[in-house]
């Protein structure tokens, strides 16, 4: 064999080699392809198609408007309007470049910085929010044209919506506010947030590479509910007369903040509620936390004297004192119970019983609450629920501080809260406390809520809050025989007549009522004053009850000084208010004027609705 032919032969033994290993690798790519071919298609077919459906299909929650809330004439105090939120999709949108410059573009157009709008698009999002509540809604045309004639990839408007309390701050403690997020977080906002809450639905749709919507819903999709209506008690023109009356407090007296409640004694309906400081419902977030605190809930304080009468209620039913007893109140002003002095503003020797309340003698007060004693005064408390809450339904509210029974003893405890120390509570609390002498001894709980209005499509039952279903509400209590409510009722009367609450007094108007003044505390120290009066009217069948606290106020400091002249205004003011209901055939202020002619109410659909209100449990009184 030549060389040539061994060379030759080498050769085709290699290509056959090669060939062999080609061969050999082709198979074994082939059954790689077919091995994975099968892991995809059997093995993880569902888990790959469940990824590809998270990629291109979306569920969009959907959320009904929110509820309006109403006064009890009708007029709007919140709604809400469409003011739709803009997104971002950055990575469709390009590079850092093309970032800056559309945040640049958009800046002017959306009243927010362009470094703003570029911090957001610089995120390492899928999706962010570039602004919420775009409003106007031109705006929104004016933008989204915008987008369209440039051709700009990622930008889309969400449905969203803006809160709008057209009267400012009025009412703005009762009323409360929402966050970004339109949940409740303050007043009738965050405690019936549940119902005033529109209900969210969904619905499914695809979409391409560019995040384009390519198909409509199906139809297992839910459409979205809207949030009830609230009709609350407040009546606007009683509210305003509070507004006006505490302005004209605060401007002449400067206290630290004030209190002011109008309730409709018969129901428990709050008729107007208001505080000083006060905020912008419209910018709630520029208020300090005290400007947006409702004290008239939050805020326990000593009452002083207008816990009086309660007192004395204990020792009429109990028999301890009568009415033509003479209690010895001193003839120097100071009287000594045990190791401590107890004095009264002037010197009133004897007193008849009703006089002790009428000239507000502390110490009368104090050996009236001696002949009960701790154990039969710490009962007839509670049994006058002065221990517990009002359970009005407003959020945030204080629980009564009055000191265990065990702790009591004669000359301290039990002297101290003979006229108002050593127990403290709300001014809700007290307001209703004195509705239960108003209306003839019923404690009817306090309620701001008077109806409420299911959407379309809808009615009560389907709304369940906090236990409130249908008209049921918390049930009132007699705390005290219809006798001494109406006795007690004449001496407050003569309170307003000949006491300390002259300055409470209104032309034509039968007044009745208590003032009430108290050392505070502030940091752990007595410092300064708590200055109170609350009154009913017309006495002899009262429809109106006002309570004004002024916390701190500054030169005068006695009730029947600072707070009465503002329980006038707010008095004369709820008369006029109650004639001009009269003169409509209205004689309930607590039944609003909306509905159709027949006095029925609608809501905004058109359909019925059912009344929430409470009246006093049925009882025949002489």
């Amino acid at each position: 064999m030549s060389h040539s032919t061994e060379i030759l032969n080498g050769v085709s033994l290699r290509s056959r080699s090669l060939a062999v290993f080609a061969y050999l690798m082709f198979c074994g790519i082939f059954v790689l392809l077919i091995a994975r071919l099968f892991h995809i298609q059997i093995t993880d077919h569902d888990d790959l198609v469940a990824k590809a459906r998270d990629q291109f299909s979306r569920v969009e929650e959907l959320v009904g408007s929110r509820g309006r809330i109403l006064d009890s004439s009708g007029e709007m105090l919140a709604f809400s309007v469409s003011a739709p939120r803009l997104m971002a999709h950055p990575h469709l949108i390009g590079d850092s470049s093309d970032h800056r410059l559309l945040a640049q573009q958009l800046s002017g157009m959306l009243g927010v910085p362009s470094s703003v709008l570029l911090q957001r698009l610089s995120l390492d999002y899928r999706c962010v929010t570039l602004k919420t509540k775009v409003f106007p809604l031109e705006s929104v045309d004016r933008i989204q044209d915008w987008i369209d004639q440039n051709k700009i990839k990622g930008l889309r408007f969400e449905k969203d919506e803006w809160r709008v309390n057209p009267h400012g701050s009025l009412a703005a403690h009762a009323i409360g506010f929402v966050g970004d997020d339109n949940q409740g977080l303050g007043g009738i906002e965050l405690e019936y947030d549940e119902i005033l809450a529109g209900k969210v639905g969904r619905v499914s749709f695809q979409r391409d590479g560019k995040a384009n919507r390519i198909n409509s819903a199906n139809s297992s999709d839910l459409g979205p509910k809207n949030g009830c209506d609230l009709v609350l008690t407040l009546d606007p023109a009683i509210q305003n007369g509070l507004e006006e009356a505490l302005n004209d407090l605060v401007k002449q007296y400067r206290p630290d903040a004030a209190v002011g409640i109008v309730m409709a004694p018969k129901t428990g309906a709050i008729l107007a509620l208001s505080n000083r400081p006060t905020f912008d419902l419209l910018a709630p977030g520029k208020a300090k936390p005290s400007q947006r605190r409702n004290r008239a809930v939050t805020d326990p304080y000593e009452p002083g004297s207008t816990i009086k009468p309660f007192v004395l209620k204990a020792a009429l039913e109990g028999g301890f004192v009568g009415l033509s007893d003479t209690i010895d109140c001193g003839s120097s002003g100071k009287y000594r119970f045990g190791s401590r002095v107890v004095t009264d503003v002037h010197a009133h020797g004897r007193l008849t019983v009703p006089n002790v309340v009428v000239k507000s003698s502390n110490i009368g007060m104090a050996h009236i609450g001696l002949k009960v004693g701790c154990a039969q005064m710490f009962d007839e408390f509670r049994k006058m629920t002065i221990g517990d809450r009002s359970r009005v339904d407003l959020p945030g509210e204080a629980r009564v501080l009055l000191t265990p029974r065990k702790k009591w003893t004669p000359n301290y405890t039990l002297v101290s809260v003979s006229f108002g120390y050593e127990i403290a509570f709300t001014p809700m609390k007290l307001a209703s406390l004195y509705c239960g002498i108003a209306n003839g001894g019923w404690m009817m709980p306090p309620h701001i809520v008077q109806e409420v209005l299911p959407p379309a499509g809808s009615d009560l039952s389907d709304v369940v809050y906090a236990g409130l279903e249908g008209a049921n509400r918390p049930e009132g209590k007699r705390i005290m025989k219809y006798e001494t409510a109406r006795t007690l009722t004449s001496i407050l009367r003569s309170v307003v007549v000949d006491g300390t609450g002259k300055n409470a007094q209104v032309s034509g108007f039968s007044v009745a009522g208590k003032s009430g003044t108290a050392q505070r505390w502030v940091d752990g120290r007595r410092d300064g004053h708590n200055s109170s009066f609350v009154a009913f009217a017309p006495a002899e069948d009262p429809e109106v009850l006002v309570l004004v606290v002024a916390y701190g106020p500054k030169g005068s400091y006695y009730g029947g000084t600072v707070a009465a002249p503002a329980v006038k205004k707010t008095l004369e003011c709820a008369r006029a208010r109650l004639e001009i209901i009269r003169d409509f055939g209205i004689l309930d202020p607590t039944v609003s004027a909306i509905g159709d002619r027949t006095g029925n109410r609608t809501n905004r659909e058109g359909g019925s609705s059912k009344m929430l209100c409470l009246s006093i449990p049925g009882e025949k009184h002489p």
